[in-house]
C-alpha cells in the first residue's frame, strides 16, 4: 500500500506498508521514503478499523520482537483505502496518515 500523512506539525511524509494477513492478525512492514527508516509490527483487525502497532525490528534470536513506538488505528473505506490517527507512544504526539492500495 502506497502511504502519506501529516506530523503533528503538518509536515508531510510518503512510504508504503505490507499489512500481510488473513484476519483478525496482520502482520506490518512500513519504510518511510524520506527517511528511509523501517518500521515493523502487527495488527488487529476487528469490523472496519484496523489496529497496529508498529517499531524498531530488535536484534537478537527471535525475529518476531519489536519495540513498539506507534500506535495507529485505520479506518477501512468501501475503496479499500485506509485513513488512519496515529499515536507515538512515548512523546504522545499524534497525527494522520493515509494508505492506499497499489493498482
Amino acid at each position: 500500500m502506497e502511504g502519506w500523512g501529516l506530523d503533528p506539525r503538518g509536515i508531510g511524509y510518503r512510504g508504503s506498508c505490507s499489512v500481510l494477513g488473513d484476519g483478525p492478525a496482520y502482520r506490518v512492514s512500513c519504510i518511510n521514503n524520506d527517511t528511509r527508516h523501517t518500521y515493523v509490527g502487527k495488527g488487529l483487525a476487528l469490523g472496519e478499523t484496523l489496529s497496529i502497532f508498529v517499531g524498531d525490528e530488535l536484534a537478537g534470536d527471535d525475529p518476531g520482537l519489536f519495540s513498539g513506538e506507534y500506535l495507529v488505528v485505520y479506518r477501512r473505506q468501501s475503496n479499500g483505502v485506509l485513513e488512519g490517527t496515529w499515536l507515538h507512544a512515548w512523546s504522545g504526539t499524534a497525527g494522520v496518515e493515509t494508505l492506499t492500495p497499489r493498482q
